[in-house]
């Protein structure tokens, strides 16, 4: 039995389990006011994250001595993590190659023109941030890289969410986005991998290696992992029981081998498409990863997000002139592009750039990666 008014650092369950009740609940509640804007969930969770943090309830007396106490939030954050876990299986869950190979003649150069421009500004903004700051300790081009993935992603699932929301996820601008935005995101994290390489240790030798143990763990789970499933999965689909539950535990096995592995990888990608055995897991899975894990991932990224550091005119400006970079680097080149591969009205171009132009948890997971590796300070 939990004494109420008992001290906090003697009940380290009943902590936790007061920290996951006031995230769900503050989260719901943001979620659904924001509905009536037609903003996704995910917009609530963000808020509610910096809420919790230092930002704004961190001013609070006793707030972080009550609720979020230092000593609880290393159990916190693990269990939070497991959400990062989770959504990057979702994610390769999510992505259909199908969709890419039927269109990739127009979907491949718009793609390009999304990622080279924005991570271009991102190299340039970094090298600058870099040069200015004279303590940085971290590897120059580990930080480079981490900021310049961060310019170059679209937030995939905050884009489907809001495609599906306003009816557009099978109309073909959605599916032209979202093919964009899939081979876009696969891009990108080929970038973030090497930049986390790179910040395993001070020498490009060691960060080459790291790289190369990157690469051989992705051709083990493209070339011998996806065909030992593919088989596995057609056995159990001839007896029409690909959703047979040894099959869904060889997967999530599959996926803890992996985040064990890598720390972030999954293995979504590598599970076959055919029958129910994706649509099968995703659903069952996607309820408690947005409902659950990734309120929870992101309150701990809010713990340590501090826009009271933001302290004078320059540094709000600053501020606003990286949004707006961002924003144009990623809009006029896939508007452009898009005119001149799909031959579409300049109306249908421009929504398809500003779709691309969707932020928001992918940049978030990549700002904490980059915090766990110390390549960028919380």
């Amino acid at each position: 039995m939990v004494v109420l008014f008992e001290d906090p650092r003697k009940l380290p369950l009943a902590t936790f389990l007061m920290q996951v009740f006031i995230t769900l609940v503050v989260c719901k509640i943001l979620a659904k006011l924001l509905s009536y804007i037609r903003q996704p969930q995910v917009i609530g969770q963000i808020i509610a994250g910096i809420l919790f943090g230092p930002s704004v309830l961190g001013h609070i007396r006793g707030w972080s001595e009550t609720v979020w106490l230092p000593s609880s939030l290393p159990a916190f954050q693990l269990i939070a993590n497991l959400g990062l876990l989770f959504f990057m299986f979702f994610l390769g869950l999510e992505l259909d190659l199908g969709q890419i190979k039927n269109s990739w003649k127009t979907t491949i150069p718009i793609a390009c023109a999304s990622i080279i421009f924005p991570v271009g500004i991102g190299c340039a903004v970094a090298l600058w941030f870099y040069d200015m700051n004279s303590n940085f300790q971290t590897n120059k081009i580990a930080f480079i890289l981490f900021v310049a993935s961060g310019f170059g992603f679209s937030a995939f699932p905050v884009l489907a969410t809001l495609l599906n929301s306003n009816g557009l996820l099978n109309k073909p601008i959605g599916v032209q986005t979202i093919s964009l935005a899939a081979v876009e995101d696969i891009a990108v994290w080929v970038i973030l991998a090497i930049a986390s390489a790179f910040s395993s240790g001070d020498s490009a030798l060691q960060g080459l290696y790291t790289l190369l143990l990157t690469l051989a763990f992705i051709a083990i789970m493209v070339f011998i992992i996806r065909p030992i499933l593919k088989r596995l999965h057609d056995f159990y689909l001839r007896r029409n029981d690909d959703t047979n539950v040894y099959l869904v535990v060889i997967c999530l096995l599959l996926l803890v081998a992996a985040a064990f592995t890598t720390e972030v990888m999954g293995n979504g990608l590598c599970l076959p498409r055919k029958g129910e055995l994706t649509n099968f897991l995703g659903l069952r899975i996607e309820l408690i990863i947005v409902e659950f894990f990734l309120p929870l991932y992101f309150a701990n990224s809010g713990l340590r997000t501090r826009l009271n550091l933001l302290t004078t005119g320059q540094s709000w400006w600053t501020l606003v002139v990286l949004i707006f970079l961002a924003s144009i680097a990623k809009i006029l080149p896939v508007t452009l592009m898009s005119k001149l591969c799909t031959k579409k009205s300049w109306s249908y171009c421009s929504s398809m750039g500003v779709l691309m132009n969707t932020r928001g948890i992918v940049q978030l997971v990549v700002l904490n990666i980059g915090v766990e590796l110390k390549v960028i300070s919380p």
